[in-house]
């Protein structure tokens, strides 16, 4: 019996590796500690900051509410660089193992993150493991990564996969957009820390969520009758 997606296109943070309470959280703590102090600003909390993920494009967020000069956003850029490039994210338990068995029942996995697709590919060759493909973030081209539908559509073209063929597995809103725009199903994941300000939305949005990283493989690896 067939797999019940020929294809997953999955986040990277906080969806396969636990990484925004160990890198991209502090990162951004380093930062305004450093360069916000005695400005009209509120420091965000973990799950503030999983709130504003959801509700601003970042860069729009740092321009416009932390209201950083060219300078500052090229300086919080680099902190955030020198963080990803020296710290290495553990995957959640079970996801490598999910993978592996997707992967030995035809499954084609994609990666499609906010993350530079070099750090994305490091941390997966760290598990002897490599994605089929993998869509990062790519400064300057938002248009090439979510929420805009270019990976879902290149993917579609690619392995000449039907949208019904295709899920995309996240958690935050710019994949759930791109999964809409593209007509392809959505899965929320909440097994990361810090979803609580953000976790009614996804229930709202997504197909089907999953609380935890069993329940979510047992639901890709169920065969579906044909």
């Amino acid at each position: 019996m067939p797999i019940r997606y020929k294809c997953i296109v999955i986040d990277h943070d906080d969806t396969t590796v636990d990484s925004t309470p160990s890198i991209h959280y502090p990162a951004y703590l380093d930062f305004a500690n450093s360069v916000m102090k005695g400005r009209d600003y509120k420091i965000l909390s973990l799950q503030e900051w999983y709130r504003m993920l959801w509700d601003y494009d970042y860069f729009e967020y740092i321009r416009d509410v932390m209201k950083l000069n060219k300078e500052e956003q090229d300086l919080e850029y680099k902190l955030w660089l020198e963080y990803t490039a020296t710290r290495h994210p553990q995957m959640f338990p079970g996801f490598l193992e999910m993978l592996i068995e997707y992967k030995k029942q035809g499954g084609i996995v994609c990666v499609c993150s906010h993350s530079h697709a070099k750090d994305i590919k490091r941390h997966y060759e760290e598990h002897n493991f490599i994605p089929d493909e993998i869509f990062g973030s790519v400064r300057g081209h938002p248009e090439l990564c979510k929420p805009y539908t270019y990976p879902i559509d290149t993917i579609k073209e690619k392995y000449h996969l039907k949208p019904s063929e295709i899920v995309v597995i996240d958690d935050l809103a710019p994949g759930f957009t791109m999964a809409k725009s593209a007509g392809v199903d959505a899965i929320g994941v909440l097994y990361g820390e810090g979803h609580e300000l953000v976790e009614d939305d996804i229930k709202k949005v997504c197909k089907y969520v999953f609380n935890t990283v069993s329940d979510l493989s047992n639901f890709l690896l169920n065969p579906v009758e044909p």
